[in-house]
């Protein structure tokens, strides 16, 4: 096995040009998203492979980028993450391996959305049940398809 150290990766950059590839790679991961780098991640530490990440934006991510205008800022995608306060959980072994443990997860804020349709305000609060109450406040006709909602959510949290 080749020893590999992710913390000494190049990260070359090109934009509307190409570069030449005058060396071998045992893999290529197409794409810089949070899947593409902790593939390539996984793949160098623990197989020993030498990875090409290859994107098309000049800044590695994908939908972790954020997006700022004059006034305005947003997510394109990944902004929170759940199951990783657990430290038994599957998605929070899963970063603890590619990073050594060296991530530092902060909770879910109170209130940690907020949805300005018109004049109406929608906040998004953290806890399930605080969560679903709110919601139920918000859209009292449609008590029946939040709570359908919330249990699809952990089923699919389940498998």
């Amino acid at each position: 096995m080749r020893e590999s150290n992710v913390d000494d990766v190049n990260m070359t950059c090109s934009y509307f040009h190409y570069l030449p590839l005058d060396q071998s790679w045992d893999a290529i991961v197409v794409g810089s998203g949070i899947g593409g780098l902790a593939t390539a991640a996984l793949l160098s530490r623990y197989a020993g492979k030498k990875v090409l990440v290859l994107e098309r934006h000049y800044i590695a991510g994908g939908y972790t980028h954020v997006f700022h205008r004059p006034g305005y800022e947003w997510d394109v995608g990944l902004h929170y993450l759940g199951q990783v306060q657990d430290e038994t959980s599957v998605v929070r072994k899963a970063f603890d391996q590619i990073t050594n443990g060296q991530l530092q997860w902060e909770p879910m804020p109170d209130v940690y959305d907020r949805f300005v349709i018109g004049d109406q305000v929608y906040e998004f609060v953290s806890g399930t049940d605080r969560f679903r109450d709110r919601l139920h406040d918000y859209f009292p006709g449609e008590s029946v398809a939040i709570d359908q909602y919330i249990k699809a959510r952990f089923w699919c949290k389940v498998y």
